[in-house]
């Protein structure tokens, strides 16, 4: 009687197969993950173009563009009592979140008696998707910039992260105030008043809307070109700045540069007009491979590459690099392609 032989795969074949199969996911797992990105990519771009319906609806019930922030932010020496609500909080109501800002009653309410206030205070840690890039891998509480609060045990206060800085220009005066741009650091010279910054108007956009940044973005990570002991390109928040706590000076990374960009500093590397680093995050950046997303004042998103034309203007007399162009509303220069 013939003996019936066994089926089934020798060591040999198993292996083969095992690493055929390690080589196709191998090549698969790259494609995923540009598929996984460029989704991702997809969401921040239409994040911003939400952030752009609702600043043109904001414009089109007060004929004006909201201020960079509202409230002293402590310039005057009242302490942090009145800090500064940032712009985003004014168009809340126009991006579905009218109970948030309901809540918040900002106003009324300083931004410094929200932070103190117990129930107040849980809300300005809220996770705002619109205003969060889903690429970008930072905490969805901003740990580079803390608040400080009267409340024992709840300092350093984290709040929460925003993505989209407002863009106020690439030229500053030389008082360092930021005129030129959609959302200027300040309309008046004297320190005093630097917390009022001044509304802007359509017409106020010289160069045209569709050559003009609104919104850029910015990333939680480092700056690429960044030195161990520079700042690094930390993401803005969504409540607003203090430029002091309780009436002291306090750390930087809760003044301007919390809700504010400009082309002042280099894409994503965040060098500067000057050689001066140590306010590089300010920089426009992302954690994108290749480029930033901004939002224009037609209310287009662009999405710009990291080697667009950039050049620093802190000289006499002033070049302008086409970014540098795209940050100012009215440097009356022409941009061409970008």
């Amino acid at each position: 009687m013939a003996r019936r032989r066994a089926s089934g795969f020798t060591l040999i074949e198993l292996l083969v197969v095992i690493a055929i199969i390690a080589i196709l996911i191998a090549l698969l797992l790259p494609a995923v993950q540009q598929a996984r990105e460029a989704a991702r990519r997809t969401q921040c771009r239409n994040n911003m173009k939400q952030l752009g319906l609702a600043l043109h609806n904001y414009n089109d019930n007060f004929n004006t563009l909201p201020p960079l922030s509202i409230g002293d932010g402590g310039w005057t020496g009242t302490g942090s009592a009145n800090a500064s609500w940032s712009w985003s909080v004014m168009i809340f109501p126009y991006m579905d979140q009218a109970p948030l800002y309901n809540q918040l009653s900002p106003g009324p309410n300083t931004l410094f008696a929200a932070a103190n206030n117990v129930n107040l205070r849980p809300l300005l840690q809220n996770t705002i998707p619109m205003l969060n890039c889903p690429s970008d891998t930072g905490q969805p509480l901003n740990n580079n910039r803390p608040f400080t609060t009267l409340v024992t045990g709840v300092n350093p206060f984290l709040v929460g992260k925003s993505n989209y800085p407002a863009c106020s220009g690439s030229n500053a005066n030389d008082d360092g105030n930021m005129p030129n741009g959609v959302f200027p650091a300040s309309n008046a010279s004297a320190a005093a008043v630097r917390g009022y910054p001044k509304n802007t108007l359509f017409r106020d956009v010289t160069d045209g809307l569709s050559n003009t940044i609104l919104v850029g973005e910015r990333g939680s990570g480092p700056l690429p070109a960044a030195a161990a002991t520079d700042k690094q390109g930390w993401a803005s928040i969504w409540p607003g700045f203090s430029a002091d706590h309780v009436g002291n000076p306090s750390p930087d990374n809760v003044g301007w540069r919390a809700i504010r960009g400009s082309g002042e500093y280099r894409l994503t590397d965040g060098k500067s007009t000057t050689g001066d680093e140590t306010h590089q995050d300010m920089a426009f950046s992302s954690q994108h491979v290749g480029g930033v997303h901004v939002l224009l004042g037609d209310g287009a998103v662009r999405f710009i590459s990291l080697n667009i034309e950039w050049l620093p203007i802190g000289q006499t007399p002033k070049v302008w690099g086409a970014y540098n162009r795209l940050c100012d509303k009215n440097d009356g220069l022409p941009l061409g392609d970008f």
